[in-house]
């Protein structure tokens, strides 16, 4: 949507900027956030079926931009349009975080008592799990005073 509020350099190196910079942290948070709705088990699959619903988009994207371009003779409406797509799917990723937060339970843990905090879960994993050190040719056990 910034790419169609200008025409000089200037515009075009700041959108350019901002693209990769946030593009870049999106490629950099992307696998923890599929980690964190699927699970660790489920990776895999599901990262490669975020990726193909990406290529998809970006396969579609580009012709139905050529046509709305060929058509109104301006690619401020593309650009509008790729923008809109975009904030609106933020609004609903943003949307259904919130609705999922709301029907899970407080996590529990190794002893099924719910734990509120992180120092909480820490000091009741350290209850029923010793802290091991692992090394490429042992794993010794560590205790702690």
């Amino acid at each position: 949507m910034l790419f169609s509020t200008g025409g000089t350099f200037g515009v075009f190196a700041l959108y350019g900027t901002l693209f990769g910079f946030f593009y870049g942290m999106l490629l950099g948070a992307l696998s923890n956030v599929v980690i964190d709705l699927f699970g660790i088990k489920k990776f895999n699959n599901s990262f490669g079926y975020f990726l193909f619903a990406e290529g998809i988009g970006n396969l579609i994207g580009a012709p139905i931009a050529g046509a709305i371009h060929d058509y109104t003779r301006s690619y401020v409406i593309s650009f509008l349009c790729a923008g809109s797509a975009s904030l609106l799917s933020s609004a609903l990723l943003v949307l259904l975080y919130f609705l999922d937060k709301r029907k899970k339970p407080a996590p529990t843990d190794v002893d099924g008592k719910q734990r509120h905090s992180l120092a909480d879960h820490q000091r009741a994993e350290e209850q029923y799990h010793p802290r091991t050190m692992s090394t490429l040719t042992a794993e010794t056990e560590v205790t702690v005073l």
